[in-house]
């Protein structure tokens, strides 16, 4: 009929990862989210109710601050995509605040992180 959903089950269907999850120890993923972009758990968990129902329960670890009540459209589909894409890794969301230089400030803070 046309239609087209470009949801987490076509995206790892088209990059042959149907039935990969992240097992290794060490993993880790990552979202970096600038001037004034936040995420909203519930809405994360609704989205894996909809689209990745294998995924649901799982939250990131948020380093810096979040404003789910002031949720950005990008870091929400950033967040979304990363944890259903890359389904079972543990994940991170990072905020660095700034409007002039976060991506700089951003740099400092995972060189200094341990």
């Amino acid at each position: 009929n046309g239609s087209f959903i470009n949801d987490p089950t076509f995206l790892r269907a088209l990059y042959q990862l149907p039935d990969a999850y992240g097992k290794a120890p060490d993993n880790l993923q990552c979202v970096c989210s600038f001037i004034g972009q936040f995420y909203s758990d519930a809405d994360l968990q609704e989205f894996f109710g909809l689209f990745f129902n294998s995924s649901h329960g799982q939250t990131p670890k948020q380093i810096g601050n979040n404003d789910p009540n002031n949720v950005g459209m990008e870091a929400s589909l950033d967040v979304q995509y990363l944890m259903s894409v890359g389904a079972d890794i543990p994940s991170e969301v990072w905020y660095t605040a700034g409007q002039n230089t976060p991506f700089m400030n951003w740099i400092v803070n995972v060189s200094s992180a341990k």
